[in-house]
């Protein structure tokens, strides 16, 4: 069966080799040089554990000198303290590289989301993709089966800051509002190919008729829905699958599952993975909720980088932790209701954590003043953390693509790696 719009769907051969009509497939020869230029070598991936609402730094990674609601503890790397409630992380900062001085400026959850997810304030003039758009387009492989960028955790419709914005619907996420997918079992063959030519013909029409992004977008999700039915890479989805042992080091919760999930599909060749954690604006103040996540947090994360490590994995994977923003270190810090230390929205000094991806890790880049409130040394920008992320994942930060007829580069002008992490 061959049409415009469904090219061959029972051949996977014949669906991705790319025809005219509203599946075509423009963007397969730059994905087949890039693969070409990789021959030899894992292509990088990139894991984002989102920790949405903003966490608290000084709780977590970047315990203030004075006044902390926690004690700091020493950890593997000389140097280097976080908190107490965080032991397990404490054995495995030789992987971490902490950056205490973002300075972002975004004080709002959307615009932070937005300029975390994206490297760019929003505007109506760019439609800007996200970071998993990103690194699908750049570091995706057009044989792996499964799409390239997944993000597990959210809900089904994708928000602004999730988006493939200008790159268009080939490089859009798979939302998946837990870790993994069902239904996806073909039909029986026949029934299977007379809906997708009836499907096809009504969409070729349409797109004949009204040449929208839309309608190609609604085909492209198709056909990557199509893809999923054929395809035993959907066995990357069943984490339950994994050993006893594997899954209890992991543990129980969901975020932790979400890593197991994360690990298992990086391993199957998906270029860029998002676990969302929300929950994490803490108004009444940090040092409670922070304290009983903080278990949850430290086992999930410690077990992705060890698992990922014995897996040969961590090299070409990036691991990021990080929210929209922090909070104020101080009551009466921050925005909104900022009586309690960690209750108010904080971009001015804030905390990520970087791990993998052949990063110098076991260090701390910048420093703070002993309250935590402002950066004392080598403030990071968004555009900065965007390159940096870029340069770790064999990204030109100053690469480009097409919006609005216009060229525009991944990262703001200006933005430069953090050097110290190369």
């Amino acid at each position: 069966m061959k049409n415009a719009a469904f090219p061959n769907v029972i051949s996977r051969r014949n669906l991705i080799s790319g025809t005219a009509g509203v599946l075509s497939v423009g963007w397969l020869p730059s994905l087949l040089a890039r693969a070409n230029e990789s021959e030899g070598r894992r292509a990088k991936s990139c894991i984002l554990l989102w920790m949405d609402g903003g966490p608290s730094q000084t709780h977590t990674f970047s315990i203030p000198e004075k006044e902390p609601d926690y004690k700091a503890i020493k950890t593997q790397t000389s140097g280097i303290e976080i908190s107490e409630h965080l032991p397990q992380l404490a054995k495995l900062t030789d992987d971490l590289a902490i950056v205490r001085s973002m300075s972002t400026g975004l004080n709002n959850h959307g615009p932070g989301q937005f300029l975390m997810h994206t490297g760019y304030r929003s505007s109506v003039a760019v439609n800007y993709p996200s970071l998993g758009a990103i690194v699908a387009r750049e570091c995706g492989q057009p044989d792996v089966g499964l799409p390239n960028y997944i993000n597990l955790g959210s809900s089904s419709v994708p928000k602004s800051f999730q988006r493939s914005g200008a790159l268009g619907a080939d490089f859009a996420p798979m939302m998946l509002s837990g870790s993994s997918i069902s239904n996806v079992k073909p039909p029986i063959p026949l029934r299977e190919e007379a809906r997708l030519k009836l499907l096809g013909q009504v969409q070729q029409a349409e797109v004949d008729r009204f040449r929208t992004e839309s309608l190609r977008s609604h085909a492209a999700s198709y056909r990557k829905a199509i893809e999923l039915m054929h395809t035993e890479k959907t066995q990357a989805f069943k984490y339950k699958d994994e050993p006893k042992d594997v899954q209890e080091r992991y543990g129980k919760s969901t975020f932790s599952s979400q890593c197991l999930q994360a690990r298992r599909l990086v391993e199957a060749g998906v270029a860029f993975v998002e676990v969302n954690w929300g929950g994490w604006d803490h108004h009444g103040g940090a040092a409670e909720p922070v304290k009983k996540r903080s278990p949850e947090l430290d086992r999930g994360f410690s077990a992705l980088i060890e698992d990922l490590k014995q897996r040969g994995l961590l090299d070409t994977t990036l691991v990021i932790w990080m929210g929209e923003f922090g909070r104020g270190p101080l009551g009466g810090i921050g925005g909104g209701n900022n009586r309690h230390k960690g209750s108010g929205h904080y971009a001015k000094c804030w905390t990520t954590v970087l791990a993998g991806a052949g990063l110098k890790t076991g260090q701390v880049v910048g420093s703070t003043t002993p309250y935590g409130v402002e950066v004392a040394d080598r403030p990071v920008s968004a555009g900065d953390f965007f390159a940096t992320v870029c340069r770790a994942l064999d990204i030109n930060h100053e690469g480009t693509y097409e919006a609005a007829g216009r060229p525009v580069p991944y990262t703001t002008t200006g933005s430069e790696p953090v050097e110290e992490l190369f």
